[in-house]
């Protein structure tokens, strides 16, 4: 392990042993006390391998010994320590993927993490990923498991000055297992970022997001979708920090909640002082299948400039009996009347997904795969 690496993880592990696992009382951790996890077992931890890359024109990757030491600098500047599950997750970093994308470079395939941990196995994947100076790219970032353990992946991203990165990320881990993931971001002068992030397995998961749109006319796209039922717990946290003047993002975040699952969003929009005529939009929504099943939405604003255009929503319900009946009358069973009206509900966020026709097959088929089983009952009496 190179000095930087093991500078880094020494950092963690000191933070983690201050701070602990987090409880209700620290705010970010609200809805959320992860001091079970103190008890739990989170599997042996591995030296899991880092994704290995396709060769493209443009996409350079290197190990940390190998890159140059501009890229080195930017590994853990992201990310805060002062947050436990990033300590916790930096603590027990073994290694680092560097992946850079060459000034000017349009990809013509996406880069793809592919990560499937074992049962058994505690994981932490981390990667810092460069977009040079108007270039152009698509990473997909894939996390599955066959059982208990855990998942704790880190991912810093930037985007250098007018360039552009579409980001999908699913995780479908077992309903056993533990996830604790973090993503943060930069983004220079007139770049944009568009995030896709699914959540439909593991028993616990949580996923922090930060970006910080450090140039001006910066862009952010932010969409999220939850998918529970059984006892799962998801928590999203999001903060996009509106660092510059002349910067807009759109977050949107859906939950669909079946069984005794609890679905928790807590995002904040953050504009610093100065940014001026920034625009900032944020809205979760959540539909409720049972009745024990819960939702949390805990959207914020933060603003110390002016001339800014900023709103934010949340709203939470159940199916609507009128338009279930209205499907009902004309001879549409029960479990596809119900399927249907899930699928109108999440339907934009797919729609945001874009033309990668191999993400758009993957979140139908998770989503087709979740609806089948949470109306299964209804299946038998249809």
């Amino acid at each position: 392990m190179s000095q930087t690496l093991a500078s880094l993880r020494q950092s963690g592990a000191e933070s983690f042993a201050a701070l602990g696992w987090p409880n209700r009382r620290v705010e970010a951790y609200k809805y959320s006390d992860f001091t079970s996890l103190t008890q739990a077992d989170l599997g042996q931890t591995v030296a899991q391998p880092l994704a290995e890359l396709s060769d493209q024109d443009g996409l350079r990757c290197y190990k940390p010994g190998e890159a140059p030491q501009a890229l080195v600098d930017k590994i853990g500047s992201l990310v805060p320590l002062d947050d436990p599950l990033a300590a916790y997750s930096t603590a027990n970093l073994d290694d680092v993927l560097i992946i850079e994308v060459a000034a000017k470079s349009k990809l013509t395939g996406p880069i793809v993490l592919d990560h499937r941990r074992l049962a058994g196995q505690a994981a932490f994947a981390r990667y810092l990923v460069v977009v040079g100076r108007g270039a152009e790219a698509e990473l997909i970032e894939r996390y599955a498991s066959n059982g208990q353990g855990a998942s704790s992946p880190v991912i810093e991203v930037f985007v250098e000055e007018g360039a552009h990165l579409r980001h999908l990320r699913s995780q479908t881990e077992a309903l056993d297992a533990t996830h604790l993931g973090w993503t943060a971001a930069r983004l220079e002068r007139d770049a944009s970022y568009s995030h896709f992030a699914l959540n439909q397995g593991a028993g616990i998961s949580r996923h922090n997001i930060r970006v910080d749109l450090a140039g001006a006319g910066s862009h952010l796209d932010l969409y999220g979708l939850h998918l529970l039922d059984g006892q799962q717990r998801c928590d999203s946290h999001t903060r996009i920090n509106h660092n510059a003047p002349n910067t807009t993002s759109n977050e949107v975040y859906k939950s669909v909640v079946g069984g005794s699952g609890n679905s928790i969003f807590q995002g904040k929009i953050y504009v610093a002082k100065d940014s001026q005529k920034i625009e900032g939009n944020q809205m979760s929504r959540g539909l409720l299948l049972g009745p024990r099943a819960r939702i949390h939405n805990k959207p914020e604003l933060e603003i110390y400039a002016d001339d800014v255009i900023c709103s934010h929503g949340s709203t939470v319900g159940a199916l609507d009996e009128a338009a279930i009946f209205y499907l009902r009358a004309r001879g549409i069973p029960a479990a596809i009347a119900h399927k249907m009206m899930v699928e109108a509900f999440v339907q934009d966020v797919l729609d945001e997904v874009g033309d990668c026709a191999e993400v758009t097959a993957h979140w139908q088929a998770v989503i087709s795969s979740y609806l089948t089983s949470v109306f299964a009952d209804q299946d038998g009496q249809a």
